[in-house]
């Protein structure tokens, strides 16, 4: 069997009313998201696994701490910077394609998923199932 001894990362920041957090996240999470990302680059100029989830994690902090929605292009330029041998077409096109399997993709099903349940939600209480909301 299989064990995965993982940490939590909390990034606190002293904000002017308390302590602010920042980010949360599980150790096997970062891992395996990192290890996705890492099997869409371009075999030419990448390095080891454990380098490159090292410089993954860099540059999700750095992101995180950027402030930019999801930190956009601040993790892509973190990565194109760290790893120079690399080729940047190639790295670019792993770095579209994994904000579109763990971005883009399931926002999208979720607005589906949403959108269905209004509209069966809609439909039930305009068929009487479920009494209208009081004013």
């Amino acid at each position: 069997m299989l064990t995965i001894h993982a940490a939590t990362v909390i990034l606190l920041r002293d904000g002017g009313s308390g302590p602010e957090i920042l980010m949360v996240e599980r150790g096997e999470q970062l891992a395996f998201a990192g290890g996705a990302l890492y099997l869409l680059l371009p075999d030419a100029g990448a390095p080891g696994l454990l380098t490159f989830l090292t410089i993954y994690a860099v540059a999700m902090v750095t992101g995180a701490l950027s402030h930019s929605p999801g930190g956009l292009g601040v993790f892509e330029g973190v990565i194109l910077l760290l790893m120079p041998e690399a080729p940047k077409a190639g790295v670019l096109a792993a770095l579209v394609m994994f904000r579109l399997i763990y971005t883009y993709i399931p926002f999208l099903l979720g607005v589906v998923v949403i959108a269905w349940q209004e509209w069966r939600a809609l439909s039930q209480s305009r068929a009487g199932r479920i009494a209208p909301p009081p004013p």
